[in-house]
C-alpha cells in the first residue's frame, strides 16, 4: 500500500537526537554506575541490577531498565494500560534493558518472556514473574529445526543473520563487541527454534498488548512464524535497520507511528489501539 510505504519513509527519516547520543555513549562509563561496572564480576552484574531495581521499588521509585528510555517512550504510546499482555523476546536477563520490567511490576501487566541463551533464561527465571521460553524465534517452517548463535552478552547473534544489519558486518565481530562490553567471551551454543504462534497458543495468552522484538537481524523469520490473522497483536516495537521491510511484512493491518530510537520503530493495529482488559 503506497500509504503505508510513505509513511515509513516519513517516520524512518526523523532525527532521534537523543537516542544517538545515547547509543554512542560507554554503557555506565562514568559515575558510580562506571564505577560498579568496572569493580564488579561479570557474571555478578545482573543481580546488582535486579538488587538495585528491587531496591527502588521498595522506596517507591518507579525503574525504567529500557535502552535510551525506550521503555518509558513505549508506555507513552500504550496510554498507561494497566493489566495488559507482553511479550518480550530477546528478553536477556529480564531485567537489563528491558521492555517490559516496569508494566509488569507496576502496571499489574503479564506475559511471556523468550531468551535463547540457557544462563540468561534462568535469570529471567529467578528474576521476572512471567513465564519463560528457552528458545529462538523463526518461521512456521523452521519449527523444529536448531539455531545456532554466537554468545554476546546483549548483541548474542545467530547464524544467517544479514550482515549489514550487525555491528563489524558479520556474526562473530558482532557478537565479540557485545561479549565485550559484558565483560565476557564469546561462545557458540544451539536452540531450538519455535514460531511465535505456537508460544502464544502454548500459553493461552489471548490477544497482546505489546509484542517486544530484539532478535539481532532475525525479523524477517521471526515474523515468518506469527499468524496475523489468527493471534491479535496491538503494538510491536521491533529494532530493526530496515523497517520498510518490516512494514511490508506487517501489511495493510499495522501502521508505523513513531521511530522511537535510533533503529527501534513502533507499530501498531490499525483498526484500534490498544483493545480493552
Amino acid at each position: 500500500m503506497t500509504t503505508n510505504v510513505w509513511r515509513v519513509s516519513e517516520v524512518a527519516e526523523r532525527p532521534i537526537l537523543d537516542a544517538r547520543a545515547v547509543a554512542l555513549r560507554p554503557r555506565g562509563s562514568g559515575g558510580v554506575a562506571g564505577a560498579l561496572r568496572r569493580r564488579v564480576p561479570a557474571r555478578a552484574r545482573p543481580y546488582l541490577r535486579y538488587a538495585l531495581a528491587r531496591g527502588k521499588a521498595a522506596f517507591g521509585v518507579d525503574h525504567f531498565p529500557g535502552r535510551g528510555a525506550l521503555d518509558q517512550r513505549v508506555l507513552a504510546h500504550l496510554g498507561g494500560k494497566r493489566g495488559g499482555v507482553f511479550i518480550e523476546a530477546g528478553a536477556y536477563d529480564g531485567v537489563d534493558q528491558s521492555n517490559t520490567w516496569h508494566l509488569e511490576r507496576r502496571l499489574g501487566w503479564h506475559g511471556l518472556l523468550v531468551e535463547p541463551i540457557p544462563e540468561m533464561a534462568a535469570l529471567c527465571r529467578r528474576f521476572r514473574r512471567a513465564p519463560v521460553e528457552a528458545c529462538a524465534l523463526g518461521s512456521f517452517a523452521q519449527e523444529g529445526s536448531v539455531l545456532r548463535l554466537r554468545f554476546g552478552g546483549l548483541m548474542t547473534t545467530a547464524e544467517g543473520a544479514t550482515p549489514r544489519r550487525l555491528h563489524g558486518g558479520s556474526v562473530t565481530t558482532h557478537a565479540e563487541q557485545g561479549a565485550a562490553a559484558a565483560g565476557r567471551t564469546g561462545y557458540d551454543f544451539e536452540a531450538p527454534i519455535v514460531a511465535l504462534s505456537t508460544l502464544i497458543e502454548r500459553h493461552a495468552l489471548g490477544p497482546v498488548d505489546l509484542l517486544s522484538l530484539d532478535v539481532e537481524g532475525l525479523e524477517e523469520s521471526v515474523l515468518g512464524g506469527l499468524n496475523l490473522a489468527r493471534h491479535r497483536v496491538d503494538h510491536i516495537l521491533i529494532e530493526t535497520t530496515n523497517p520498510k521491510l518490516v512494514a511490508t511484512i506487517l501489511g495493510d493491518r499495522y501502521a508505523l507511528v513513531a521511530r522511537l530510537a535510533n533503529h527501534d520503530y513502533l507499530f501498531r493495529r490499525q483498526d484500534g489501539g490498544t483493545h480493552d482488559a
